[in-house]
């Protein structure tokens, strides 16, 4: 039976820069967008509107980080290793399952994230 224990810190080190730089460039990115197409400038931007567009966006970085993170991990071997070390002690899904899993949680997001920012978008201040 699989004992639970930490993931290894390398995990850290490589999902957290990618969640931390995407959740700023994300959603400022989207009221760049969002600010370009009302040709307002991006301080005019009311909070309604960005929360509107900005919180779905986050939510689909999320899971997108840690697909872009596993991939980071699997691809350089040294990392790699650690992970099916990892895996193996405790259990967990592999690399495949893993990726599997969170594609299936990225494309529920697509389908409720993608229209709401859409409707921020088309139908905002």
């Amino acid at each position: 039976m699989p004992t639970p224990q930490r993931k290894p810190l390398v995990y850290l080190a490589v999902i957290l820069p990618l969640l931390a730089a995407g959740g700023i460039a994300v959603p400022a990115m989207l009221v760049g967008s969002y600010a370009a197409h009302r040709g307002i400038p991006v301080s005019a931007v009311n909070d309604a509107a960005a929360a509107w567009i900005v919180i779905p966006g986050f939510l689909l970085w999320i899971p997108a980080s840690l697909l872009i993170g596993n991939g980071i991990l699997h691809a350089i071997p040294p990392l790699r290793r650690i992970a099916v070390r990892h895996v193996s002690e405790t259990g967990g899904p592999d690399f495949i399952r893993s990726q599997r899993q969170l594609l299936r949680l990225f494309l529920v997001l697509v389908v409720i994230c993608v229209p709401a920012i859409a409707a921020g978008f088309a139908f905002g201040p």
